[in-house]
């Protein structure tokens, strides 16, 4: 069971101190019937990894959370032989965040609107948090991106 969702600074900075390598990476070929993409590091923020990297992950990650959008992805994990991502970390889509999980339907029998992840309070919390996030990231950054 992954811990709440980091959201205060001090919550985002312990999760960027235990996480061994955070890249931001582009996920450029997804494989439905294998559960496979491959993700290619564009920036390192922490850890080993370097741009041009490239290594082939499960496009299921723990929650039933999956990466199933081509496009730039912020990944938490650790690089050894291979990149074994934190699914508790707040991974995300750059361009379409969805780090908090979906809005939960309404109570059988209540007149209330279900919200999904189409709902504009919903995205703006979203991207609010991952704006936070990179930013934090953007400060930390240690590791040339030349390979």
């Amino acid at each position: 069971m992954c811990p709440p969702i980091a959201e205060t600074d001090n919550e985002i900075n312990i999760v960027i101190e235990e996480t061994n390598d955070i890249f931001l990476a582009e996920i450029f070929e997804i494989n439905n019937s294998e559960n496979i993409c491959k993700i290619r590091v564009v920036e390192t923020y922490k850890g080993s990894a370097k741009a041009g990297d490239i290594f082939v992950h499960s496009t299921k990650i723990n929650c039933n959370s999956v990466m199933d959008k081509k496009g730039k992805w912020l990944l938490f994990g650790t690089l050894n032989d291979s990149f074994k991502m934190d699914g508790c970390a707040p991974y995300f889509n750059v361009s379409d965040p969805h780090i908090y999980p979906p809005p939960a339907p309404p109570p059988p029998g209540s007149k209330e609107e279900w919200k999904t992840t189409d709902d504009p309070e919903w995205k703006k919390k979203n991207k609010t948090l991952a704006d936070r996030i990179l930013m934090k990231l953007s400060k930390i950054k240690t590791v040339p991106n030349k390979k």
